[in-house]
């Protein structure tokens, strides 16, 4: 499809060039553009998009938002949802006005003058000695709310306060039962409900000791913060350690807003925050063995069939993007620029097992640093083995680092005459088939929506452990290889 594809529904801003400004409701996985396959398909358009001086054509471009289902099929093929905006729906129409009775209102208005010259206050008199003179006081009769203590206006105020908080935790406990429930836990979380039991079961008696997030020790805020409290604990009271660790893995699956989270568990923004810092870090370091290295032992045991005669391959690597916002200095600007992407981006090496376990997750890098110069630096050269093999795309010209490790690498064949030929080609089939691993594991990282769009900046200090919990929730799900 052309870069340019913009949907054509009335009230849809949705454009493949702007990714951050896209609106993907939440029956959507991942948003796509969808054009009519036959002339069927464009009368039927037509006649839904229904819009005055617009021809629906075969290039015509509809956003999967507007199908029933999230994407097109042979089953939903004509768009059907928010096909007049996305606000006009939800609106309700205004009711017509009432029909004023001018005679009535008179007639009201002449009573309430009659009533008011008929009033006359309440006198009453003193006597005082000291002038002889009897001097008269305007005296209103006491009002009902003036006879009651002060306490019973404190009571009131305590009881509309706890109904507030009754209906915050009824809100609260119903947002968990829904999103933790068989049905919708791996859609909210990431994972199946006996799995988000068992890891829970396994953090509870460490998180009894945890300390929460301060702020990052490059900010100004932070360290008056700590200036000011340097003795005080930042606890969070309101939630339970269960409530925190759901809060954690929604927002990192779905990728919802601090303030939505803040509204729906009854806390202000900044405690959303502190949780969600607090609970990546420590996620970060206790499941750590989800992600691991293993060993040309452990590899043998669980070799794919589709690996044989590939035996010694111990990763299969590619390169991922992330869309970040675009940083307000000059340099950084330019060391995040990705001439690929046309877009400021941050690269992340993958590397997975035959088995099609994610084993490799190294830090982030700016968009402008090529693949060699990520795989020399990351690491991964020290991980690797005299005798072992890489599998990689033609695009990592990695072949001269990897000699000096006595590393062989995978990869398809180049094309050095008019062709490939047939030996070169049964190659890169091969190779090819066995690369799409890498992708499909790729795209499990892509469905954790804290991922998706573009990234603000202020979640650069824990952008690289929110990856890594990512890559260890994902290892805990089906494998993509058998």
């Amino acid at each position: 499809m052309p870069g340019g594809d913009h949907c054509a529904v009335w009230g849809c801003d949705n454009d493949r060039r702007y990714p951050e400004k896209q609106k993907i409701l939440p029956h959507v996985g991942i948003l796509r553009f969808h054009s009519p396959k036959n002339k069927q398909d464009v009368l039927s358009w037509a006649r839904a998009i229904n819009r005055k001086k617009f021809k629906v054509t075969m290039s015509t471009k509809v956003c999967s938002n507007h199908f029933v289902q999230g994407y097109r099929n042979s089953q939903c093929r004509t768009p059907t949802l928010f096909m007049k905006g996305y606000d006009r729906e939800d609106k309700p129409q205004r009711p017509a006005p009432k029909i004023r009775n001018t005679e009535m209102s008179e007639k009201k208005t002449a009573k309430r003058k009659q009533s008011g010259n008929d009033d006359v206050p309440n006198k009453v008199a003193f006597e005082e000695e000291v002038s002889g003179e009897i001097i008269e006081f305007d005296a209103a009769p006491l009002s009902p709310v003036m006879e009651h203590s002060d306490t019973d206006f404190y009571k009131v105020e305590v009881a509309t306060q706890t109904e507030d908080k009754s209906q915050e935790e009824v809100k609260r406990a119903y947002f968990i039962d829904q999103a933790t429930c068989p049905k919708n836990c791996y859609r909210y979380t990431g994972l199946t409900r006996p799995k988000l039991d068992l890891v829970f079961e396994f953090l509870e008696p460490k998180a009894t000791k945890i300390r929460y997030w301060r702020g990052s020790k490059n900010t100004k805020t932070s360290s008056q913060k700590r200036k000011r409290k340097n003795n005080a604990k930042h606890s969070v009271g309101v939630l339970t350690r269960r409530e925190q660790f759901i809060l954690t893995l929604v927002r990192t699956r779905k990728g919802f807003d601090v303030k939505f989270l803040a509204d729906t568990f009854g806390i202000s923004p900044a405690q959303v925050s502190r949780i969600y810092n607090t609970w990546i870090t420590f996620l970060s370091q206790e499941l750590s063995f989800l992600v691991p290295w293993p060993s040309r032992s452990e590899l043998k045991k669980s070799l794919p069939k589709r690996f044989k005669g590939k035996e010694n391959v111990r990763i299969i690597i590619d390169c991922l993007e992330l869309f970040i916002q675009k940083p307000k200095i000059p340099s950084s600007q330019k060391i995040t620029w990705s001439n690929y992407k046309h877009w400021n981006t941050a690269k992340l090496l993958v590397g997975i097992t035959p088995s099609g376990v994610i084993s490799f997750i190294p830090p982030l890098w700016t968009g402008s640093v090529s693949d060699k110069e990520i795989v020399r630096q990351s690491g991964l050269l020290n991980l690797l083995e005299e005798g072992d093999a890489v599998m990689a795309d033609k695009g990592f010209l990695v072949r001269d680092i990897l000699a000096f490790k006595k590393v062989h690498l995978v990869s398809p064949a180049y094309c050095r005459g008019a062709r490939l030929s047939a030996k070169g080609t049964t190659h890169t089939r091969r190779v090819a088939s066995l690369r799409t691993h890498v992708e499909r594991n790729i795209l499990k990282l892509k469905q954790f929506r804290i991922l998706s769009g573009v990234i603000p900046l202020l979640l650069k200090p824990m952008l690289d452990r929110i990856i890594f919990i990512c890559a260890a929730l994902s290892n805990l799900c089906k494998r993509s290889i058998k």
